[in-house]
């Protein structure tokens, strides 16, 4: 087959009477590589796939070359699925040193990534205790032991805060530099804008696109859904200003912004209305099934 990092070929997936990927085709390469879509896309059962934690029921998968099972029972793969599990009776320190014995690595290395990932005094109290944003960091640390040549890594910004996604964002913009493949899920494409990864899009367990990230989610990086309680006043009044705005069925308004100017005047609309205590806006549509769509479909 292909000689990507990750082959997927007429890969389908189904839970029952679910469809969680349908025939998807792809092939994913050395350095970073994002796989996007709204929660619910499939996503996570692609990864669980690549993982060897679950099997597909029709089509052809290969990671590294190999079947993926078989690449993870290497230890080839720094893995961090969407379901982790701990000896939650030892301490984040114990455990993570646990796991560095079985990978190979140092000390060293255990601490050096305890700091980068500011776990700070969390790691010497019981792993039980720890909040999901805690669970996370460690989940991640034990991915990035041992240097594996592949890191496969399921919503990795889940949890974390604003300072710490920047420093995971580094460490693997910096893994990519020294040849580390990096394969990682998202719905939150503010974490990668910026880094110009291959991207497979998927929705309702299909591709919908297929680039590098600076191509395929141009319009998404650059469009903002407003939740507001009057949104047919903010979309009519954007239109007006030319601004290419369109109202969901769930009534919030989807505006694809072409730059800071109209950033801009999507704001001052909002404060001319007298919406500003009312109003939510995020930037960003892939946690918004419909306007995910309608974004795609704007010209």
């Amino acid at each position: 087959m292909g000689k990507g990092v990750v082959v997927f070929d007429s890969v389908t997936k189904r839970f029952g009477e679910v469809t969680a990927l349908d025939k998807i085709s792809f092939t994913l390469r050395r350095g970073l590589n994002f796989l996007v879509g709204p929660n619910g896309s499939g996503k996570s059962t692609a990864i669980n796939i690549m993982l060897g934690l679950m099997k597909q029921d029709a089509g052809f998968v290969e990671v590294m070359g190999e079947e993926p099972r078989k690449v993870v029972e290497k230890g080839l793969v720094g893995a961090l699925p969407e379901k982790y599990h701990f000896y939650d009776f030892m301490t984040g320190v114990e455990y993570l040193s646990l796991v560095a014995e079985i990978k190979g690595a140092s000390r060293d290395d255990v601490k050096e990534l305890i700091d980068a990932l500011s776990l700070g005094d969390y790691v010497n109290k019981v792993i039980r205790g720890y909040s999901k944003g805690t669970l996370q960091k460690v989940a991640i640390v034990q991915a990035l032991l041992g240097d594996p040549p592949l890191l496969i890594l399921d919503e990795p910004f889940a949890n974390l805060d604003f300072w710490t996604s920047r420093k995971l964002i580094d460490i693997l913009r910096d893994k990519a530099k020294k040849n580390v493949s990096v394969v990682l899920s998202t719905h939150a494409l503010s974490h990668i804008k910026g880094l110009n990864g291959y991207t497979v899009v998927v929705r309702k367990g299909r591709i919908v696109k297929v680039g590098y990230a600076d191509e395929v989610l141009g319009k998404l990086w650059r469009t903002a859904v407003v939740k507001t309680s009057e949104p047919e006043k903010i979309v009519n009044r954007l239109v007006k200003l030319g601004l290419k705005a369109r109202l969901s069925k769930r009534g919030l308004v989807v505006v694809v912004l072409e730059d800071e100017e109209e950033r801009t005047k999507l704001w001052e609309t909002v404060k001319d209305l007298g919406l500003l205590e009312s109003v939510e806006i995020s930037y960003g549509v892939l946690d918004e099934d419909e306007a995910f769509d309608m974004v795609m479909q704007v010209d």
